[in-house]
């Protein structure tokens, strides 16, 4: 344990004349052992230090350090003091335990009992530490920050996530082709708001058979059903003060559309079998790739729902609207895939910069992210070129449109013939010669394909 983390033991002497105890603790792994006569600025030494603990060292409990300590109790933590006293009268015992104290020892013959309590004080302090370290971290990696972009649509996103954390408790709609970042968005407005020391509860609501949800989302009690051989708590019991977030929600049926409604309108659920109303207490962040007014239309999302969903209402661009942001998020994956697979590439070539930026993702950032991994796994040298780079079937259209666009063939003054010679021939050099691959994309035949490149040679 580094020396910035180790607990801290403050042995605090009544008088210069007190024999040292310090050599009681020195022993014990992971603390800092140090020791301080009693003076006037004792008081802002406990207030100041109130994770840390103290071992006051007294000869016998005089008047004066009783009046001391009766003054400053309501601004100690009694749990981190120990006191240890070599003549320790019963009213002194009594006077120490009406002020609340309760570690209180009589030296010697407490010595190790002394000892022992005051390394189960060190060892819980420590768990408390790394836990708040972990939370720190944990935190962290959600954090807004951690977002990558600066693309403007992006970062409106950002401040409307970074104002709906701080300031609302309203529901929060998150919408976006798959592959966005909705996940991430919902995680980082969680562990950025009032509620992050409590549950996140993500629910892929169409990964979930309808017949079973209901059971899920509310939970079930004992004998409801054959298999319910105990009483089970729903997912919204158990994102209690926390935040349960819905993914998918344009797939969940319409009976169940219902029953969600009025959990989140009375803030109540009935688990099934159940007949008594239970109060539910958590933020509700839902997200679906699909367009909810279109459904809404169609009659099949409900109207009431959606409108209480959307209180807050948050749009991800797809990644081929962020084209500033490509090149910053792959050379983040880039660190991510060297940290975790041990590798050391140092980034992208021009080419292979090109070849992203070109690309129109329809995966959007999961496909990114899974390219990249790819690359940095396969990639033989320390620069990742666009041979290393893989992209999907739809990698030929996004150029190819481009370059179509950009023949400029002025079809009404040119031979039909012509100009389906000359789109072969420029499908054909997209897809490096390949006719099996071009024909597919002309929807034609291969003879047919062969036909037409023959027919002009």
């Amino acid at each position: 344990m580094p020396n910035s983390s180790k607990i801290k033991v403050t042995i605090i002497n009544s008088s210069k004349t007190v024999e040292s105890i310090d050599w009681l603790f020195k022993t014990i792994k992971d603390v800092n052992v140090n020791s301080v006569d009693f003076n006037q600025n004792l008081l802002d030494l406990f207030v100041q230090n109130q994770n840390q603990i103290f071992v006051i060292n007294l000869n016998s409990l005089n008047s004066s350090f009783l009046d001391f300590l009766r003054d400053a109790v309501e601004k100690l933590n009694l749990e981190n003091i120990f006191i240890s006293i070599r003549d320790l009268s019963a009213k002194g015992l009594t006077s120490l335990s009406r002020l609340g104290f309760k570690q209180i020892y009589s030296f010697p013959d407490d010595e190790f009992i002394l000892r022992n309590d005051v390394i189960e004080k060190v060892e819980k302090l420590k768990s408390q530490f790394e836990a708040n370290l972990n939370r720190e971290k944990f935190h962290r990696k959600f954090s807004f920050e951690n977002l990558i972009g600066q693309s403007p649509k992006f970062l409106e996103c950002i401040e409307i996530a970074k104002k709906v954390a701080k300031k609302s408790e309203a529901t929060v709609l998150l919408l976006g082709e798959t592959g966005t970042g909705k996940e991430l968005f919902a995680q980082a407005i969680h562990y950025n708001s009032d509620r992050s020391n409590e549950p996140f509860v993500e629910v892929n609501t169409s990964a979930i058979a309808e017949t079973l949800f209901e059971s899920e989302l509310f939970g079930y009690e004992k004998g409801a059903f054959t298999d319910a051989k105990t009483t089970k708590q729903g997912i919204l019991e158990i994102a209690e003060n926390g935040t349960i977030f819905l993914d998918e929600i344009g797939d969940l049926s319409l009976n169940l559309q219902v029953k969600l409604l009025r959990a989140i309108e009375n803030k109540t659920i009935k688990r099934v079998g159940g007949i008594k109303d239970i109060k539910i207490n958590c933020r509700i962040i839902a997200a679906t790739n699909q367009n909810l007014e279109k459904l809404v239309d169609e009659k099949r999302f409900r109207a009431d729902l959606y409108y209480r969903l959307k209180v807050i209402s948050i749009h991800l661009p797809p990644l081929r609207e962020r084209k500033e942001d490509i090149i910053p998020l792959a050379e983040h994956f880039i660190r991510q895939f060297n940290a975790k697979y041990n590798e050391n590439k140092e980034g992208l070539s021009q080419k292979a910069k090109q070849l992203l930026l070109q690309y129109s993702w329809p995966g959007n950032i999961r496909e990114l992210s899974n390219v990249i991994e790819r690359s940095v796994l396969i990639s033989e040298s320390k620069i990742i070129n666009e041979k290393d780079i893989q992209l999907g079937s739809s990698e030929i259209l996004s150029p190819m449109k481009k370059n179509l666009i950009e023949l400029k063939v002025e079809i009404d003054k040119a031979n039909l013939n012509e100009v389906t010679h000359h789109l072969a021939k420029e499908v054909l050099k997209l897809v490096d010669g390949n006719k099996t691959q071009a024909a597919k994309i002309l929807g034609i035949s291969r003879p047919s394909l062969l036909k037409i490149l023959n027919e002009k040679e």
